[in-house]
């Protein structure tokens, strides 16, 4: 199946080294993880909005490119709207807005952690 996503969505692919239930400690992990990590399939052609300045509605393109490592919250793959595209979906991939970004990863692996 080939998707291309519309708007501002975004088709990432999860990263599959990612443990959910142990620690690098090898403590066993109680609460979900609360971040998600993957690489950009495709993007969306961006998005219009309206320009009181110049008169008319300008485009924006999507800051994400496919390839970019991301990271996002868990929480928008539990949403009404991602649960119903859940079993659509190919293995491993998920459907977000370019908005539920939260930074692209340039390099290296950096773990986020709630202090």
């Amino acid at each position: 199946m080939k998707l291309r996503p519309l708007g501002e969505c975004v088709l990432v692919r999860l990263d599959d080294g990612e443990d959910d239930s142990r620690t690098r400690g090898g403590l066993i992990r109680v609460l979900p993880r609360m971040f998600r990590k993957g690489v950009v399939v495709s993007t969306g052609f961006g998005y219009w909005l309206p320009s009181v300045r110049e008169g008319h509605d300008v485009h924006y393109f999507m800051d994400a490119r496919p390839g970019d490592r991301v990271c996002f919250p868990a929480g928008v793959m539990d949403t009404s709207q991602g649960k119903a595209m859940w079993h659509k979906m190919p293995d491993g991939h998920v459907l977000i807005h370019e908005r539920d970004i939260l930074f692209i990863i340039e390099e290296g692996d950096p773990t986020v952690e709630l202090v």
